[in-house]
Parts: structure tokens; C-alpha cells; sequence
């Protein structure tokens, strides 16, 4: 496993992240759904901790 990540690996990452959280927004599976939330709500908290 890598010690560093650059900033457009996070980024990519993330992308990736974001993407199959509003997959899983979008399904008709009520759990899934919820999950999706919350690794949307997790992204965003990151992002704002990275930013500060």
C-alpha cells in the first residue's frame, strides 16, 4: 500500500465514491438508499476537513 496519495488520486477516489453513492441513492432498495446518503454526507465531510 502506497504511504502518500496525490491530490488528484484523492480526488479521482472520491469521484468514484460520489458516483456509486448516487447510484445507490437512486434504489429501490430502502438500505441501500440510506447508505448512499451517507456516504455522500461522509464525501462532503471530508472534502470540508481536507479544505480547512
Amino acid at each position: 500500500m502506497k504511504e502518500t496519495v496525490t491530490s488528484k488520486e484523492l480526488e479521482e477516489a472520491m469521484n468514484a465514491v460520489l458516483k456509486q453513492a448516487r447510484k445507490m441513492e437512486n434504489s429501490d432498495d430502502m438500505q441501500e438508499h440510506f447508505y448512499g446518503f451517507g456516504m455522500e454526507s461522509a464525501l462532503t465531510s471530508l472534502a470540508i476537513y481536507l479544505n480547512a
